[in-house]
């Protein structure tokens, strides 16, 4: 505080807004207006040399002010803020606006109900840089998006928005983004959340047909898409898209059997960076089409005696020929390992699914379960659905450790729901969950994701506790 105190009259109108910044985060409540005002006064002369490319401050001002609030928890006041700094008249400031109401996004559960108003507002702004960052700030929130829905949509038809706005409509599955993803799904993008996308997108279209052209197209084009280098392959793969296109649609996928066939019979036209992975994606995708992917048998049947990704064409023999035999044959081969759990419940959840447990089965799921430290959250499920009301002491001692997780968080709230009145006792951790005024921390390593993935498990949270409120 001493140094910020000297450097508030400094000449350089950058030093003082970095200064006050700075004090912002720890300043007493009796000095927050005077910091603020000194930062509003800075802000429109100075806004742009914090956070600039080579700076040696790499956060830009709103970024900052951000962290201030969230750090002094002045939820309300981030809110308040955000919103003035929006409605001012310099688009450096409004900039700075939407940096505070990203990170109030981010740390807030309420804010979408605070600040969408003022973000949907921001869509129109006059200046396009100020446009561009509001559309990251919306799609960054599924909740934000849904009530900026229909503004979003208009975007889609605007050279310089269209990929964002695409995207965020196409992660909440609405199809008026289909035309944009299905040229990105083409084109064999790799901008971000395209994935997530055309998966949604894909999976409630009206017409299959539109989507396996374009996978059909992006698949074909490899590897001339494939990325040749480490720095390229990091940004994602080309082929994802398509990927999650196939898995989406499912049977409806047959005609691009031949396609997936190709990347299976010719693995070195493929870069070797990404080989194996796209080899794997292709069996996984094969494995979703069904029995329409007979003509697939031959090729995975000699993956199956391989040791690239065995498991992966077991399961997907198992799928299209709809025979036991591939998945016992290889679960009773497998050690009973942690490093072979995956394995063990992906083999043993689709058997689960044609016929139930053998009794062999049975007592390999048992035996997993004993290292109580280091049970596979997916065993859990399949130890409900073989063992039923005799399983619950173990899964309400266990599951309530999963509930946060980032991954398994989802599926443990959706299994507490499935146990009905059994999983009473859960109530209170359900709830803790759903009513939590702050974003629960997650570890994907992109703040966006970790944004939208407490939402989803607020929500799977909200719905099992309606189910076993109706109990």
């Amino acid at each position: 505080m001493a140094l910020a105190g000297r450097l508030r009259d400094d000449q350089d109108a950058a030093v003082r807004l970095r200064a006050a910044l700075a004090a912002l985060r720890i300043a007493p409540e009796e000095q927050w207006p005077g910091w603020e005002a000194l930062a509003l006064e800075c802000l429109p002369i100075a806004g742009t040399r914090l956070g600039r490319s080579g700076n040696w401050v790499r956060a830009r001002a709103g970024w900052l002010w951000s962290v201030a609030m969230v750090r002094q928890e002045r939820e309300h006041a981030a809110y308040a803020w955000a919103a003035r700094l929006l409605a001012h008249r310099s688009p450096v400031v409004r900039l700075a606006g939407l940096d505070l109401a990203h990170g109030a996004l981010r740390q807030w559960r309420a804010a979408s109900d605070h600040l969408a108003e003022v973000l949907e507002a921001a869509l129109d702004d006059a200046h396009t840089a100020v446009r561009a960052e509001a559309v990251q700030v919306v799609a960054a929130c599924l909740e934000t998006t849904r009530r900026c829905v229909d503004r979003l949509a208009s975007l889609v038809d605007d050279p310089a928005l269209r990929t964002e706005a695409a995207l965020a409509l196409g992660r909440i599955g609405d199809q008026r983004a289909a035309e944009t993803v299905l040229g990105l799904v083409c084109d064999a993008s790799v901008a971000p959340g395209l994935s997530e996308a055309a998966d949604s997108l894909a999976r409630q279209c009206p017409d299959p047909g539109p989507w396996i052209a374009a996978a059909d197209e992006a698949l074909a084009t490899a590897p001339d898409s494939c990325p040749t280098d480490d720095a390229r392959s990091r940004r994602g793969c080309a082929l994802a898209g398509a990927f999650n296109v196939v898995t989406s649609l499912g049977s409806a996928a047959a005609p691009l059997v031949p396609r997936l066939l190709d990347l299976l019979s010719e693995p070195a036209s493929l870069p070797t960076n990404c080989r194996s992975w796209a080899r794997r994606r292709a069996v996984t995708a094969l494995a979703a089409i069904g029995p329409a992917a007979a003509a697939a048998g031959p090729a995975l049947e000699r993956h199956v005696s391989g040791t690239e990704f065995p498991a992966s064409a077991v399961l997907a023999l198992a799928a299209i020929t709809g025979d036991r035999e591939h998945a016992e044959l290889y679960l009773d081969q497998l050690p009973i390992t942690v490093r072979t759990a995956g394995t063990d419940v992906d083999l043993m959840e689709w058997l689960t699914d044609h016929g139930g447990l053998a009794d062999r089965h049975a007592a390999r799921l048992n035996a997993m379960l004993q290292r109580r430290r280091r049970i596979h959250p997916r065993a859990l499920r399949l130890l409900w659905r073989h063992q039923g009301s005799a399983a619950v002491d173990l899964l309400l001692e266990t599951l309530p450790a999963y509930l946060t997780d980032d991954l398994y968080g989802v599926p443990a709230c959706m299994l507490l729901a499935e146990m009905g009145a059994l999983a009473q006792p859960a109530v209170a951790a359900l709830e803790a969950i759903v009513h939590r005024r702050t974003r629960i921390g997650m570890y994907i390593g992109d703040e966006d994701e970790e944004l939208r993935a407490d939402e989803r498990l607020t929500e799977a949270a909200a719905v099992a506790l309606a189910q076993l409120g109706r109990e």
